[in-house]
């Protein structure tokens, strides 16, 4: 029996959506899976959003390496109120 294709599949939807996280959201991507289609959402602000539903502020997580503080969020990041219930 063949596995079926991207295109058979339709789009990805995420499982098991914790607590404050949109629910209805579905992630629309390319047929491959790989690059997306609408709403691309930065890295810096996927990982403010991220530590947001973790109860720390982005902008004041730092850490110290080669002598500079640095943040997950470098100096861009905002909290993606869109993926938040």
């Amino acid at each position: 029996m063949a596995l079926p294709s991207a295109a058979d599949i339709g789009p990805t939807r995420l499982a098991d959506v914790p607590d404050g996280v949109e629910s209805a959201l579905v992630v629309f991507a390319d047929e491959f899976g790989w690059a997306p289609v609408e709403d691309a959402v930065h890295i810096n602000d996927f990982h403010a959003t991220l530590l947001h539903l973790f109860g720390l502020d982005h902008l004041k997580l730092s850490r110290q390496f080669g002598g500079l503080n640095l943040r997950l969020t470098n100096l861009g990041g905002k909290v993606v109120r869109k993926l938040l219930a």
